[in-house]
């Protein structure tokens, strides 16, 4: 029983697993939106990717602008690998990277970035956790100011009848 137990944990791991590894391509990105939406060259096809699991601030804002810089940097006109994580009919979302750099990791590394609740408890969620947590340590990009959390802004003064500009404060998932 033991036996069957532990192959079929086995097999569930390496299904969970699969879909991360078998879903990798290469492509040149021809443009950038911004930081984290990219149109991509993928065989001759045009594709809408996300970068997957993470947050910035928008281009307005100083270290939402750096985000893009580092971005465009990296990746405009350039071939990438994307591991498909999830699609949805606008666009699929990826873990980037361009030679040996991991475009996600690496945004979240230098404080420019900051990880999307919603995959707190995936593995890839806990190892940009881990390297949020180190920022956060080291006091770089949005946690140098007095540990106040990264805001998103949802809307601007005056568009759509605002009166202002509302915003969402995001805490920290985990200290370390």
């Amino acid at each position: 029983m033991r036996i069957v137990s532990l192959l079929l944990l086995a097999l569930v791991s390496l299904f969970l697993a699969a879909p991360a590894t078998c879903l990798a391509w290469s492509g040149r990105v021809l443009e950038l939106e911004n930081a984290l939406f990219m149109t991509v060259d993928r065989d001759g096809e045009q594709q809408t990717v996300r970068v997957y699991g993470i947050f910035v601030n928008r281009p307005s804002h100083p270290l939402g602008k750096r985000a893009e810089e580092y971005s465009r940097e990296m990746l405009l006109g350039r071939e990438a690998t994307f591991r498909e994580i999830k699609s949805t009919p606008k666009f699929l979302a990826a873990v980037v990277s361009q030679d040996e750099t991991v475009i996600n990791e690496e945004l979240v590394r230098m404080g420019l970035a900051w990880v999307d609740p919603a995959i707190k408890h995936t593995p890839y969620g806990l190892t940009l956790l881990t390297i949020q947590g180190n920022a956060m340590k080291q006091k770089v990009g949005i946690w140098d100011k007095n540990k106040k959390w990264p805001v998103e802004a949802v809307g601007r003064a005056g568009e759509g009848g605002n009166k202002g500009i509302a915003v969402m404060p995001r805490k920290p998932l985990l200290t370390f």
